[in-house]
């Protein structure tokens, strides 16, 4: 394990009622952790506007803002990232954005969040999380933890070009690509399953039920929750829509951002 870790810790206006004091709180038990505050969204709101805000979003970052600063992330060991119900939809696309591929490691810190929202979260990239109110020193082990078990990447594919105060050069994806890469989760899937003598229906079904969740969750996080617009973005009647969001117990209210938490 290594003898020091620098841990970085992405700054938002929405959580600074909160995340210092949890960072206070920690600062006694974060012996061989550095901790580095990244406070982008400063940066951003004394410059000009960057494009692709939320509208109405309490987050002045565009929502490519994880995947247009991979290259600085590369100094850190693990970079934790605090989400609220304020933040959660930005969060997502945020999340959804970045490129597969090496990352740093991101850590979550969660505010009164569902349980539906942190698995979906941790689908979308989160590599571990920790919960309000923290234990500092279950805190510290899990960073160390994970910085052990990822080592710092020394390659990071080029981000997208679309983020008013980084001027990195990038090639967006093709259509090829994408394909490639989707088909690669559907080998891993595949593969999984035909080690326990799975039949072609049986696996089929399997990688078409996690592709009409994934594309469902994306949809709708894409429109805040709106179903209507969701459905109409997927090209899908609204009841079919419905059926499918019905099938893998999909609820809309978690993907908007202005609804009652438990």
């Amino acid at each position: 394990m290594r003898q020091l870790i620098d841990c970085a810790v992405l700054n938002l206006n929405a959580h600074a009622n909160w995340m210092p004091g949890v960072l206070q709180e920690a600062a006694a038990a974060m012996n061989r952790i550095t901790i580095h505050g990244l406070d982008w969204e400063q940066q951003a709101v004394h410059t000009e506007p960057p494009a692709n805000l939320m509208p109405d979003s309490p987050v002045h970052l565009p929502t490519n803002a994880l995947a247009q600063q991979g290259v600085a992330l590369r100094r850190y060991d693990v970079c934790v990232v605090p989400v609220s119900h304020a933040t959660l939809a930005w969060s997502r696309l945020t999340l959804a954005s970045i490129p597969r591929g090496p990352f740093t490691p991101l850590m979550g810190v969660f505010y009164k969040l569902k349980s539906a929202a942190m698995q979906d979260l941790m689908d979308l990239g989160m590599a571990d999380f920790v919960r309000l109110p923290i234990c500092p020193e279950e805190f510290r082990a899990r960073l160390l933890t994970l910085a052990a078990r990822m080592p710092k990447p020394i390659s990071f594919r080029e981000p997208d070009p679309n983020f008013g105060f980084i001027c990195h050069p990038s090639r967006p994806q093709s259509a090829g690509q994408r394909l490639l890469a989707g088909y690669a989760g559907v080998t891993k899937i595949i593969k999984g399953h035909q080690s326990r003598h799975e039949s072609f229906r049986n696996a089929k079904s399997l990688v078409v039920d996690e592709f009409e969740r994934i594309y469902i969750t994306r949809a709708l996080t894409k429109h805040r929750g709106n179903i209507a617009m969701a459905a109409r973005f997927s090209n899908k009647h609204r009841r079919a829509f419905w059926a499918l969001m019905r099938k893998h117990e999909i609820d809309a209210s978690d993907y908007r951002p202005h609804s009652a938490e438990e």
